[in-house]
């Protein structure tokens, strides 16, 4: 159940560690609950998956392994970044350094694992802490510390990086030690800088991609349980049980399309006015399934959705009639367009804290390049 909007979005200061950490929701799961409800609604999941898409454009202009150890390459990180920015509108960097202070390492942590301490008395960013579970279920006091690690605060100054190092290995500790216990540092990069955690696209939307889901378990439960176009036969009472089951046996072997030609008999006995009682009637129990009921709520919950993620043209995330195969190639093109310029802001903050992080520019391309934009305005 969702908070209220004054505790929910409150960004207090709790201790952990002795170190002050910022929470991010009442009870520190806002970020869980987020990638939850956006993974339980089929229109907010497929507007984030758009979103990521046009934020991966093409990809990088250029693309080589920045993480040996795990196989990746820049490619696999803008793709990272671009899904944890759809679903949260921010990410978080891993980055580890050469002796010269050039990167040679790089990651994207889990958005929901990670919190932020306070500023220094400086001014300066507090540490990054790292955690699976960051519920707050009995206080934070109460969890062990071996569940919880951090990394420094992004700063390419290799003076900074070596006394970090220092600080990890020691300061006797020879290159490989110093090389091999550096933790490395964390990049934050937040879409709403003006907030210390950013609210997620979803969350003015939060209710109507829960009802969507909501919608869909009422609408399976009823077809579970629910009565569909169900038969009652209504026998006269037999003599003994062992004639009610043989009857009851009897009518199940008349369903289904395959027995249509079966023959069924009944005993009866004359009624007072000396005609036959009826020996079996049957009664149609309408179904209580109304297609219709959710319609419009579903037609309008995936509009607004849809808004909530820089307004995504439906005909890009809808097949159907009218909608993507019914569209014109110019048409698509210009959807495409319009979308590929309402992601410039998150595609453009991606692309730059890259070239940062790297050290050189780094440039991804968007979905339509120069060539395809002039063919459109002729």
């Amino acid at each position: 159940m969702r908070s209220s909007l004054k505790e929910l979005w409150s960004r207090v200061i709790k201790t952990v560690d002795k170190e002050d950490i910022y929470v991010n929701g009442h009870d520190n799961a806002y970020p869980q609950r987020v990638e939850l409800v956006v993974d339980n609604s089929v229109t907010a999941k497929m507007a984030a998956n758009k979103m990521a898409a046009f934020v991966i454009g093409k990809g990088p202009s250029e693309d080589f392994q920045v993480n040996p150890a795990k196989g990746l390459s820049l490619y696999d990180i803008v793709k990272r970044s671009a899904r944890s920015m759809a679903y949260h509108r921010g990410f978080f960097l891993h980055l580890n350094y050469d002796i010269e202070g050039n990167v040679n390492y790089m990651d994207v942590l889990p958005f929901k694992n990670c919190r932020i301490a306070k500023e220094d008395d400086q001014g300066y960013p507090g540490l990054v802490y790292y955690s699976d579970e960051w519920e707050d279920k009995g206080g934070f006091s109460s969890r062990k510390k071996k569940d919880r690690r951090f990394f420094y605060p992004y700063n390419p100054k290799k003076q900074v990086i070596d006394e970090q190092r220092r600080k990890d290995a020691g300061d006797t500790a020879d290159l490989e030690q110093l090389m091999k216990k550096y933790r490395g540092q964390v990049m934050y990069v937040n879409l709403e800088p003006e907030r210390i955690y950013p609210l997620a696209y979803v969350d003015s939307v939060y209710n109507d991609a829960d009802s969507e889901y909501r919608a869909s378990v009422f609408k399976n439960t009823t077809l579970r349980n629910g009565f569909i176009g169900k038969i009652v036969a209504n026998l006269v009472g037999s003599d003994t049980e062992k004639d009610t089951q043989s009857n009851e046996s009897n009518l199940e072997a008349l369903m289904g399309a395959h027995n249509t030609g079966g023959l069924l008999t009944f005993r009866t006995e004359l009624g007072e006015d000396g005609k036959p009682i009826e020996a079996v009637s049957f009664t149609t129990v309408d179904s209580n399934i109304d297609d219709k009921m959710f319609s419009y709520t579903e037609s309008s919950t995936m509009e607004k959705i849809l808004m909530a993620y820089n307004n995504i043209p439906k005909q890009l995330v809808t097949v159907g009639e009218g909608a993507m195969f019914g569209a014109s190639g110019d048409a698509l093109r210009e959807m495409k367009l319009y979308y590929q310029n309402e992601t410039e802001v998150e595609r453009k903050t991606l692309q730059n804290a890259l070239s940062d992080a790297l050290g050189r520019i780094i440039t991804i391309n968007p979905l339509i390049d120069e060539g395809e934009l002039t063919n459109l305005e002729e």
